[in-house]
């Protein structure tokens, strides 16, 4: 009986010792788990915090925007109405007066064409008129150094013209040719003193004749200098006709 009562004492010692170490040992547990606890809280509250002050930071710089973008719109309204305000004086019976311009362009538009048209029938007018001019000096010219020129080597002369046009001007060149042997050469250099001299007054008789009507008189400053004896007798005697 003794045996078995010191058994069970040990037991219970043991078991006191274990629920001792036990008790320790939850205690170190709980200790922990509220030292983790509290860590976890404290690590939660400050990114919380800083979650926070991130978006208060950016309500405020939205609100700031906001409030510039705002002002903007308003600075921009009353700009607006103050054009419309200009608008509305400057535009002030715009379909009548854009009617009346209208009528007016449209009436320039139609007198300019009428203008350029007049202006290309005058200029081929005067084409033509210039034309048969030259083509009717140059038959008398043709005709009267036939009859004064009693040489072999100049078979006849012509004016020349060519024509210069610009955008706003028009205007010709004249140069006197001579036909000899075949050839049309220029006849500046190329003639002697008194073929010139001949040349320059039947020139001035061919037009004289085509521009004047019914002279009866044609004065000529020493028509015969330069001239040969036959030059001049035959010259007084196309004169004379």
């Amino acid at each position: 009986m003794k045996i078995g009562q010191t058994r069970q004492t040990e037991r219970d010692i043991q078991d006191n010792i274990e629920y001792r170490y036990l008790k320790v040992e939850i205690g170190k547990l709980q200790e922990q788990t509220r030292e983790l606890r509290q860590e976890l809280e404290n690590q939660g509250l400050t990114s919380y915090k800083e979650k926070l002050a991130y978006l208060q930071d950016e309500q405020n710089r939205m609100t700031s925007e906001f409030s510039s973008i705002t002002g903007n719109m308003e600075q921009l309204k009353v700009s607006i109405n103050f054009d419309k305000d200009d608008l509305k004086t400057q535009y002030k019976n715009i379909e009548g007066r854009f009617k009346e311009q209208w009528a007016i362009k449209h009436g320039d538009q139609e007198a300019i064409t009428e203008i350029d048209r007049l202006i290309n029938e005058l200029e081929n007018t005067l084409m033509n008129y210039h034309t048969r001019k030259m083509q009717e000096i140059n038959a008398k010219i043709f005709e009267l150094w036939d009859k004064a020129y009693n040489g072999d080597d100049i078979e006849s002369i012509e004016i020349r013209s060519e024509q210069e046009s610009t955008q706003n001007n028009r205007s010709y060149n004249y140069r006197v040719v001579m036909k000899k042997n075949g050839k049309v050469l220029d006849m500046r250099g190329r003639c002697s003193a008194g073929q010139r001299m001949l040349a320059s007054i039947i020139i001035r008789m061919a037009l004289a004749e085509c521009f004047s009507k019914g002279f009866g008189m044609f004065v000529l400053d020493e028509p015969t200098t330069n001239l040969d004896e036959n030059h001049i007798n035959n010259l007084s005697e196309s004169l004379r006709r």
